[in-house]
């Protein structure tokens, strides 16, 4: 028993991973066998057939890495609508932004949520009120802004927190500057007490 090739093995099974394996378990005289070796090719083709997708399966358990078959599954998961039009970056992309709203939400992580909405840096300070906290926004929002990332903020926070956003305003002012002086004129007196 071992690992041999003939004519006819190498014509019939070709490069087929499993059904050369097998021929190298049977006696040199399967090697001559046409019939065997037709159905050593099929049952062969199952089974690297069945390896590749047992090895592609693990590709499928993380969204970055999943393929067509596996992404829609996925995207039902995380509530994302299934489109396979869109190709699979994209489809990716949307289930990995999903995952990150889904993680665990301390402040440093609603911080950067809501800069990634807003498109400025933010600060949030927390107790600012019984179970509330304000968010900082280091630049100007207008007030649909303010109403689009309310929304968003009011999906991925916790419920019974409440929030107040603190704005930078845009004021156009003019500055007047009045500068005053006065002169004023003193006479000095010498008070003695006597005894």
């Amino acid at each position: 028993m071992g690992n041999y090739q003939t004519e006819l093995t190498a014509q019939i099974l070709g490069e087929g991973r499993n059904a050369n394996t097998i021929l190298g378990w049977m006696p040199p005289v399967y090697g001559e066998a046409f019939v065997f070796l037709w159905l050593l090719r099929a049952i062969g083709k199952v089974l690297d057939e069945m390896e590749d997708w047992a090895g592609s399966f693990q590709d499928q358990i993380f969204p970055a890495t999943a393929s067509e078959w596996a992404l829609p599954y996925w995207e039902e998961r995380y509530g994302i609508a299934v489109n396979p039009d869109l190709d699979m970056k994209t489809r990716r992309a949307a289930i990995a932004k999903k995952q990150q709203i889904r993680m665990p939400l301390n402040p440093y992580r609603m911080e950067q949520l809501i800069a990634d909405e807003a498109g400025c840096s933010v600060t949030i300070e927390e107790n600012t009120g019984k179970n509330k906290f304000t968010v900082y926004f280091d630049g100007y929002l207008d007030p649909g802004e303010q109403k689009q990332l309310k929304t968003k903020i009011d999906q991925f926070k916790p419920a019974h927190l409440t929030y107040e956003l603190s704005v930078a305003d845009l004021e156009n002012t003019a500055l007047t500057t009045y500068t005053g002086m006065a002169a004023s004129m003193y006479e000095r007196y010498l008070v003695e007490v006597q005894p």
